[in-house]
């Protein structure tokens, strides 16, 4: 097939801008942020305990804190790896298991200030220690002076030293303890440290740096939970003697797990798995187990199913933290308190008993509903031809039958007649249905944003066949048969679709999705063939010029051996394509003296070059394991 430059030149072009445009509809899609403003805030107004102390094991995964005999491929091995952490799970706290929220990478979480609101806001005082990646983005999106943060420089979080990991979980421990010893001789400090709704926030980084350098079988990431158990202990005792008065919440949990590989941050059930202990004042001690016991075959190794294991979501532990100092809910947490449901237990022991969880549950609902409703008024306003919630607005328009939900003024007339399982079941309805609400809010847009990439990417793989199944003459050379209307009715559609969005005040990415051609026919298969057939042509020589640039990047970027990988996958890729030639040029017709431009013709082998292309795509993104 005879090429001219200009419209291969103006097809890569055109290529990028495309994928680079549709590329971004996934958080578009998927991760748009939910963040609203002008929320009122609600709270219980009476707490469980006076402080907390949230201590995060970053990158910890569940079972292998629990598990009995854990790391069997470890000579010497303890049975027990975290005895600390499971004698209180055993004897006097609650436990289970949190499941991480990966739809939470919203957008770019390292340097941005958050701005959502918090329980950390929410408190009198927080003293927050560990990765200023982490304690930074709470800071500066609270209130002035309430988060104070005590980080160690960015340069201690290498990836490359042993001594890293150990390192920062013990400067956490090291800071903490300075803490206290200042407020001896600072009557400010020992004044707010002496005050209610106090948080300490604690972030272990140490696994995290470890699962990544070691992966999470090794004994250098066992050696780092045996260090967390014991900072956790240290931490629990330099409080207590600190405070004496037995009237501090501790909560123990990791924000994500960590696959075979050492990665995180998918779907993976190691990846979103993390544990959760909790105990101290307002916490309920261990319970028998329950019939359908608690356990699955994921817990059975923890040695504890002789005792009730109660999972909660990631976003739940606001709302049990929110509950316990008795502060004013996150106006923005989706979380729902384990106590809500009376008919499994929770988590809090509550002084008041049963008309403690009922409060809370109401408050609880209070704040979703309050969430709803704003955004529900948002979305209303700028939404054309919108079609609210159905089980909010009080009537089914599927089988027009109304929706009977219990309102807030009948679960507080069951807390004044004091029908605590009553309200509770009420408040547990009213929460699963505007959580469901906003999850409709959420997704409003979705149908849409689908139909107009699937049609987009239909007309991109046409355009681009034609490239590949046409001669460059006739590409963008030939008039089609009515161009015109068709002209005329692709640019009355693209004013119709931006005037849609600019009354609907929609993000500038939706006026670039409708803005490129949607050509008539379309092959999958032929763009596929395309691909393969410019893979299978590429010349040894760029192989080695890509391979000695990107080179000095890749192993200055590597913990340890990954350096092979990146020779071996090039090496790998490089004897594919000279095979891949070799087959091809030994299928080549005997030349003739046409001199009449080639036509590229289709061929069957071309779906496999495009399907191994595919595949060295994927390993050369997830082969290394980061």
């Amino acid at each position: 097939m005879h090429y001219n430059s200009g419209n291969v030149a103006k097809l890569l072009i055109l290529g990028l801008a495309f994928h680079y445009i549709y590329i971004r509809t996934v958080f578009d899609c998927y991760f748009t942020n939910p963040i609203v403003h002008g929320m009122r805030s609600h709270s219980v107004k009476r707490a469980e305990s006076r402080r907390l102390v949230l201590i995060i094991g970053d990158g910890l995964r569940a079972d292998l804190l629990f598990n009995e005999d854990a790391f069997p491929t470890i000579p010497d091995a303890p049975k027990v790896v975290a005895p600390y952490l499971k004698s209180i799970a055993a004897t006097r706290g609650a436990f289970g298991g949190i499941y991480e929220d990966v739809f939470a990478v919203t957008k770019g979480w390292s340097t941005d200030p958050v701005d959502f609101d918090s329980v950390f806001n929410r408190s009198s005082h927080t003293f927050s220690f560990g990765s200023p990646d982490i304690l930074h983005m709470f800071s500066q999106g609270a209130t002035p002076r309430r988060v104070k943060t005590w980080t160690y420089h960015k340069k201690y979080e290498d990836f490359t030293k042993d001594w890293s990991a150990t390192f920062l979980d013990l400067w956490v421990l090291d800071r903490l303890t300075e803490l206290f010893r200042n407020a001896t001789t600072d009557a400010t400090l020992d004044a707010q440290l002496r005050s209610d709704k106090v948080v300490f926030f604690l972030h272990l980084q140490g696994l995290d740096i470890t699962g990544h350098m070691y992966r999470p079988h090794s004994r250098e990431y066992m050696n780092n939970i045996r260090l967390v158990d014991s900072i956790v202990q240290q931490a629990e005792t330099l409080i207590n003697e600190f405070y004496n008065d037995q009237e501090t919440s501790f909560v123990f949990t990791a924000d994500h797990g960590m696959s075979a590989i050492g990665n995180h941050g998918d779907g993976e059930p190691h990846n979103t798995r993390t544990p959760l202990i909790a105990w101290g004042q307002g916490i309920r001690g261990p319970l028998p187990d329950s019939s359908p016991s608690s356990h699955d075959s994921y817990s059975k190794a923890w040695g504890l199913g002789h005792l009730f294991r109660r999972d909660i979501e990631q976003a739940d532990l606001a709302a049990l933290m929110a509950s316990l100092l008795g502060i004013h809910w996150p106006v923005n947490s989706i979380g729902v308190l384990p106590d809500v449901d009376p008919t499994r237990p929770g988590y809090v022991s509550s002084k008041l008993g049963d008309k403690s969880l009922a409060q809370a549950a109401l408050v609880n609902a209070r704040a979703i509903l309050e969430q709803y409703t704003t955004k529900h008024e948002l979305k209303k306003a700028r939404t054309l031809f919108y079609k609210p919630f159905w089980a909010l607005k009080g009537f089914n328009t599927t089988d027009n039958k109304t929706h009977t939900i219990t309102s807030l003024t009948e679960i507080e007339h069951l807390i004044q007649t004091k029908d605590w399982n009553a309200s509770r079941l009420a408040s547990a309805e009213l929460i699963r249905t505007g959580l469901s609400g906003l999850h409709y809010l959420q997704t409003y847009d979705w149908l849409l944003i689908r139909g107009i990439v699937t049609i987009a990417y239909i007309g991109w793989a046409a355009y681009a066949s034609l490239y590949v199944f046409r001669s460059s003459d006739s590409v963008g050379s030939q008039e089609v048969h009515g161009a015109v209307f068709v002209h005329a009715t692709a640019a009355l559609t693209l004013v119709g679709f931006w005037t849609s969005f600019a009354l609907q005040h929609a993000p500038s990415t939706f006026y670039a999705l409708v803005g490129l051609p949607i050509p008539q026919k379309l092959s999958f298969y032929k763009v596929l063939a395309g691909v393969g057939m410019a893979v299978a042509v590429l010349q040894v020589m760029v192989f080695l010029v890509y391979f000695l640039g990107f080179g000095p990047c890749f192993v200055i970027l590597s913990n340890s051996v990954e350096g092979l990988f990146y020779v071996i996958y090039s090496s790998v890729l490089v004897a594919w394509v000279v095979v891949e030639s070799i087959i091809r040029n030994g299928m080549k017709p005997m030349a003739t003296e046409s001199k009449s431009p080639k036509v590229y013709q289709f061929r069957p082998d071309d779906l496999r070059i495009a399907l191994f292309f595919l595949f060295f795509v994927q390993v050369g993104f997830f082969g290394a394991g980061k």
